[in-house]
């Protein structure tokens, strides 16, 4: 979790990673040269929980936070949370069950994505999640039409560890990181894991 001006929000993006049902997970804050009170907050948190840590280090965009924050992950299965997001509480736990089903055909698991706060109901990005129910999508030869665009927001994917060894998002791109790093990963096995039951609040 790239963590910069998001003092308002932190602590409930938070929560809804302490909150989960399914508690084998590791929580990485990365202060990306905050100027406000949420590098505080989030070092806060990382003294009273074992399994979250706090890394600080020189404003240099998402990107690079996020890469700084590979460096240390233990997971089997890595997300990209935004710090002014939440998860709901069943999310690990049913992303977990579907790799352990199929993650010798997928690297990528994505969750549907809701709006919450100025906007209501459901993000576009999610309109093909929704149809497609909690399945493992072959991009190749399924009859399902799903955009690879649709499935360009990190922070609402999961990812098998091993996929994201040697890769890293690319810190020269103001926009469309996201896009670049899954669909690169996408064309290793050109599948996808949709998992309904779970859901990221944007």
């Amino acid at each position: 979790m790239a963590v910069y001006n998001v003092e308002k929000y932190i602590e409930q993006a938070i929560q809804s990673v302490i909150n989960q049902t399914e508690k084998s997970w590791q929580l990485i804050l990365v202060n990306d040269g905050t100027p406000d009170n949420s590098g505080h907050i989030a070092n806060r948190y990382s003294e009273e929980y074992d399994n979250i840590f706090y890394l600080e280090k020189e404003n240099g965009g998402v990107s690079s936070a996020r890469n700084l924050g590979m460096t240390i992950a233990e997971g089997e299965f890595w997300n990209f949370m935004d710090p002014d997001d939440i998860i709901s509480d069943n999310t690990l736990e049913a992303v977990y069950k579907f790799f352990r089903a199929y993650k010798r055909n997928t690297d990528i698991v994505c969750i549907p994505i809701h709006f919450f706060g100025d906007q209501n109901g459901l993000h576009p990005l999610s309109a093909n999640k929704l149809k497609s129910g909690m399945r493992l999508i072959n991009l190749l030869d399924d009859t399902l039409k799903v955009s690879m665009t649709q499935n360009s927001h990190c922070s609402s994917s999961f990812f098998n560890s091993e996929i994201l060894v040697n890769k890293k998002f690319d810190v020269n791109m103001l926009i469309g990181e996201d896009f670049m790093l899954i669909n690169e990963i996408i064309q290793e096995k050109m599948t996808l894991g949709f998992v309904n039951t779970a859901e990221y609040w944007y």
